[in-house]
């Protein structure tokens, strides 16, 4: 199945699952099971970098991972840790914490 998102449309529900990385696919389709996959990439990324999904940052996160995606990657796991280098960190790395 091959979902295709346009700006101004509801948000897509599959299976009763919200799949957060939708609110960034505007025109773009990808497969369920990719759009899946991009969603656990992107909240372990957003989490990673201590954003909350509703933060205007999340969407450089989300823009990656789909950048990504369209590249061919399928495991979240990669899609993270590729995402985060691109921000400058690694696995290894402390996640960023934020200023108090």
């Amino acid at each position: 199945m091959t979902l295709v998102i346009g700006a101004g449309t509801a948000p897509v529900r599959a299976a009763a699952r919200f799949m957060p990385i939708t609110l960034f696919l505007a025109g773009q389709a990808f497969e369920l099971e990719v759009i899946e996959v991009m969603s656990a990439a992107f909240v372990a990324a957003c989490d990673a970098l201590h954003l909350k999904i509703s933060d205007p940052a999340a969407r450089f996160v989300a823009e990656k991972v789909i950048a990504l995606a369209q590249r061919g990657i399928r495991d979240p796991d990669v899609l993270r840790t590729m995402t985060l280098k691109e921000f400058g960190l690694s696995d290894e790395s402390p996640s960023v914490a934020p200023s108090e």
